[in-house]
């Protein structure tokens, strides 16, 4: 379906895809909620603004089952093939085939994943409206990212990851609404 770009090896955006979603398994302690257990699992939405091919929020869907999922991708071709991989997960997953900027601008997110897509203080910008009030946007940033001014907290992946291997610069840009 043509999804991925030409450069790089297959088999090293996988790993780093993985191991993008290792992270942030790590960062929600193995649980949707993360930190909070007032709210069940399964009231828990997860967004994955740019989800592209869905090498992030496939594999996620599958490590936490128990959360709702919306995948916001404007690409059809990429959105297809998202409803059509979202046939594995066990989770309960809805596409998106929108610009974030076109869904209603209501609280709807507990947590907004992004990679790749904008600088996070864009991404804040875009992003913060749809999210419920504690709701945390996650950044998934390289180290030649900057830290943005404002309230954001950073973990690399060597502090989340028992063995980070090729990706312990790699961090989480996280901002709570």
């Amino acid at each position: 379906m043509n999804l991925f770009s030409r450069s790089g090896s297959f088999a090293s955006l996988v790993a780093s895809s993985l191991t993008d979603c290792a992270a942030v398994v790590a960062l929600l302690g193995g649980k949707p909620a993360g930190d909070a257990d007032e709210t069940t699992a399964s009231e828990i939405t997860i967004a994955d603004v740019g989800a592209g091919n869905g090498l992030l929020s496939i594999p996620l869907t599958l490590a936490l089952p128990t959360a709702n999922y919306e995948l916001v991708e404007p690409r059809a071709r990429r959105a297809s093939f998202l409803r059509r991989a979202a046939g594995i997960a066990t989770a309960r997953v809805t596409v998106f085939d929108k610009r974030v900027e076109e869904l209603p601008q209501t609280p709807r997110w507990d947590i907004a994943l992004v990679r790749a897509v904008w600088q996070p203080s864009i991404a804040w910008e875009r992003i913060a409206p749809l999210l419920k009030t504690g709701g945390r946007l996650v950044c998934l940033a390289g180290k030649e990212t900057p830290l943005p001014s404002g309230d954001w907290q950073q973990l690399y992946y060597d502090e989340l990851l028992p063995d980070a291997g090729d990706y312990p610069e790699r961090r989480l840009l996280i901002r709570r609404r």
